[in-house]
């Protein structure tokens, strides 16, 4: 079974995300976790005086419970799967460590975020908290854009810099996650230079490849003008990502207007770390 952590913020963009992922795993055994986490810098005195009889803790939390509440209980009444079951989780803590905390205690296999999917800066285009999730947790994370409605990810692009491996963990949890779609792969191995040692161990290790995919490799051309290239003559409809730190993510955005931006990121990413 699948334990699977919905982070919400009541926002249009997280609840598309977990319509997403409500699809994207529709096949598949799994226990949601629909998580509010309360930062500690976000509360009013407004709302620690609305009844001074009860304790701060529950003071600043009372109407985000009850939202969670009626999210949670929605989630149970519309999605008709049985395979599929529903728990809520709130916190008053910092973002990362509330996320790490839950991560530990249940277990959680793969996280499950919305992001704004337009503009010229990391932070606006998934969020401060996403941006966050992706920088520092270490767990497989499905980062689905706002507008973005659900579509079968019958193709999976995998674009790959210099130092990424397709003979990696970071690369079988790709396969782990994509396992119930069998997808056809695109492999993008882009390169700053020629490198035919690199082709070599991409071939000895798709040699192994039980999976339908196409391969290409390109060099010297920046990894952003190769993914949108490739994208607009291949329909693709899921992006896999290795990141070591934001290598692959920077990479994809540097030198490129907004327009460009907008365009390389309207897909969902499923993010894996080194």
């Amino acid at each position: 079974m699948k334990r699977i952590l919905l982070l919400t913020d009541f926002s249009k963009s997280a609840v598309n995300a977990i319509d997403y992922a409500l699809h994207f795993f529709h096949k598949e055994n799994c226990e949601f976790y629909l998580m509010y986490v309360h930062r500690p810098n976000d509360f009013t005195m407004s709302e620690l005086i609305k009844d001074p009889k009860a304790d701060i803790y529950s003071s600043l939390l009372a109407n985000e419970k009850e939202a969670l509440e009626r999210a949670c209980l929605e989630l149970e009444n519309t999605n008709k799967n049985p395979n599929h079951s529903f728990q809520y989780l709130i916190d008053y803590d910092d973002f990362l460590s509330a996320i790490n905390q839950v991560i530990a205690l249940k277990k959680i296999d793969i996280l499950v975020a919305g992001y704004n999917g337009a503009s010229n800066v990391m932070e606006v285009i998934f969020g401060s908290n996403t941006l966050q999730i992706i920088r520092n947790i270490k767990k497989p994370t499905l980062v689905i854009p706002r507008d973005f409605n659900y579509k079968e990810p019958n193709s999976l692009l995998v674009p790959l810099s210099d130092d990424d491996h397709l003979n990696s963990d970071e690369f079988n949890e790709i396969l782990n996650v994509m396992a119930s779609h069998n997808p056809r792969f695109h492999f993008l191995r882009v390169t700053k230079t020629d490198d035919p040692l690199r082709i070599k161990e991409d071939e000895l290790k798709l040699v192994q490849f039980k999976g339908n995919y196409s391969y290409h490799y390109i060099h010297g051309v920046s990894l952003h003008d190769a993914v949108l290239t490739y994208e607009q003559v291949h329909t693709i409809d899921l992006a896999g990502v290795i990141a070591k730190k934001e290598t692959v993510l920077q990479r994809l955005m540097e030198g490129s207007s907004i327009t460009k931006i907008s365009k390389s990121l309207f897909l969902p990413l499923l993010i894996v770390h080194h």
